[in-house]
């Protein structure tokens, strides 16, 4: 039987023995916590390398509709002006062909004190500027300032035009805009530059001043020109398609007299 004498002293040995470790031991559970925090930082490190690959990737890479409506994403450098003329197309077709419906809100608005009401109670206008013509000049460069000046002309051309058109009845009230026989008859492409010309069916419908009903398939001619900078895309822009040029032949009614 162990004595308490003897307990005691075997205590204060055991004592003695983690005292004189104790700065072992503070040491130990230094180098764990160090090994775990450069396994932490390690791991940091490597997951900021994989964002950084992540977002350099993407953003070396464009994504857009080609002309048979597949989505895809290509890297900037091979990116091809000579296959967008459907996209280009496409644009100029959605926001630019307009009939008097389209510019009255489904005659809510009919009366437009200025060209500046008339262009922005149009969201299809107001959003083609803004996303197809629209720069920043703070950053262009002087060839870009005067092909945006030359641009903005030929949009008010087409604002005067059709916001005369409207307030004479001289455009068609509704457009059916027969997209799947657009033809095009020039597509040209240097580097990154385009020009095109394209007539597009479009099957018109109006009441002219006789109340009488008009109705019948025209052909819309377009020809514009412009360029891609995949450096300023937006969002509703994301090949950075930008006019320099823009020409539009719209049909009109023809306000044939009632007979008597």
């Amino acid at each position: 039987m162990v004595s308490k004498e003897d307990l005691k002293e075997k205590l204060k040995n055991k004592i003695n023995f983690f005292s004189k470790r104790r700065n072992d031991l503070f040491m130990l559970f230094a180098l764990v916590c160090i090994y775990n925090m450069n396994g932490t930082i390690d791991e940091l490190v490597e997951n900021s390398k994989l964002k950084d690959n992540y977002i350099e990737k993407i953003s070396s890479h464009i994504t857009y509709i080609d002309d048979n409506g597949t989505i895809k994403q290509y890297e900037r450098e091979t990116f091809d002006a000579f296959n967008q003329k459907n996209n280009v197309a496409k644009i100029l077709t959605d926001y630019l062909i307009l009939s008097a419906f389209d510019l009255t809100n489904g005659y809510k608005v009919t009366y437009f004190p200025s060209e500046e009401v008339f262009y922005k109670n149009s969201n299809d206008l107001t959003a083609f500027y803004d996303n197809f013509i629209e720069i920043n000049t703070n950053i262009a460069t002087e060839n870009q300032k005067a092909n945006l000046t030359r641009v903005k002309n030929d949009f008010k051309q087409i604002l005067t035009y059709l916001q005369t058109a409207v307030e004479t009845n001289s455009l068609p009230h509704t457009m059916d805009k027969k997209t799947s026989d657009i033809n095009i008859k020039i597509w040209k492409t240097t580097k990154n530059e385009f020009e095109i010309m394209y007539t597009i069916p479009v099957f018109v419908s109006s009441n002219n001043k006789y109340n009488e009903r008009e109705e019948g398939l025209v052909d819309v001619t377009i020809s514009a020109k412009g360029y891609f900078l995949v450096e300023n895309k937006k969002v509703n822009n994301p090949q950075g398609m930008y006019f320099t040029d823009l020409e539009i032949t719209y049909p009109k009614i023809n306000h044939i007299k009632k007979r008597g």
